[in-house]
């Protein structure tokens, strides 16, 4: 579902520390197979972000995560909205504010949260 391309690096306070980290929104993925509904009026966009440390990496050298975690359970910065409807990789018209429902994200392999647009943009 989503596409982690763009990765920017920015400092934020964590317990107590101003600490440099890597930034990389989760922004919704508009391929080919999708239908016009879905691109439309279904998948209308990404959620959240994986945040890792910038200068840390465990003792075999891989990235140090600060939260990676779709359902927010390991979050460690508060995202008070964590839904990106105006992104990098979000090239697509999509329609909001209608009687259809949107994909927010996925819960299981076979069920995802839904959602409804209440922005003003």
């Amino acid at each position: 579902f989503y596409s982690n391309k763009n990765t920017n690096s920015s400092n934020y306070n964590l317990d107590g520390k101003n600490t440099l980290i890597y930034v990389s929104p989760r922004e919704i993925v508009s391929t080919g197979d999708r239908t016009y509904n879905n691109k439309t009026y279904e998948y209308t966009h990404g959620y959240g972000a994986i945040l890792s440390y910038a200068n840390e990496a465990d003792e075999a050298g891989k990235i140090q995560y600060i939260q990676k975690e779709i359902d927010g359970k390991d979050e460690k910065l508060e995202i008070n909205n964590p839904r990106i409807y105006y992104g990098l990789e979000t090239n697509e018209i999509v329609v909001t504010n209608t009687s259809s429902l949107e994909f927010d994200y996925p819960l299981t392999s076979y069920t995802s949260a839904q959602y409804t647009y209440t922005g003003n943009g």
